[in-house]
């Protein structure tokens, strides 16, 4: 995460703490959400998946009923060369011991969560099961915040 997007939430935490006050986790994500496989190339995931303003991906082992494989961060692929990029699974470039939250979670939270682990996407487990579910990101909370502050 640049200096921006570190400012950024910081200024979303501070401005949006009213907002967002008592709203949880379970209350924004969206568990329809697809996520890529972690067998994928790079090339591959880079082809197909890559979003503008998007910086992290959840990442999933589809082998494995679609759990929790881990993050990748575009920062850290700028750093595998080019001609790497064919042979090179996602595996092999997740950041593994990822952070999660709990759809019982508060959504300031996550967003600490996401600022101290210097990631702008959090995967979402179940508090009972320890299921996969979706994830939250903190562009997604940003626009909920500014339709909130605009009274939409």
């Amino acid at each position: 995460m640049d200096i921006h997007e570190t400012l950024f939430s910081i200024g979303l935490l501070i401005i949006g703490a009213k907002l967002l006050e008592g709203i949880k986790v379970n209350d924004i994500i969206d568990p329809a959400g697809t996520y890529p496989d972690q067998s994928l190339t790079v090339r591959a995931f880079t082809e197909q998946w890559l979003l503008p303003h998007q910086h992290d991906y959840v990442i999933v082992d589809r082998a494995n009923n679609h759990q929790l494989a881990g993050i990748v961060s575009l920062s850290m692929l700028r750093y595998l060369p080019r001609h790497e990029w064919d042979t090179t699974t996602l595996t092999q470039t997740l950041r593994h011991n990822t952070p999660t939250a709990t759809t019982e979670d508060y959504v300031e939270d996550a967003l600490q969560t996401m600022t101290e682990n210097s990631i702008t996407i959090l995967p979402v487990i179940d508090p009972e099961t320890n299921q996969f579910i979706g994830s939250i990101a903190s562009h997604e909370v940003l626009k909920m915040v500014v339709e909130e502050a605009q009274g939409h």
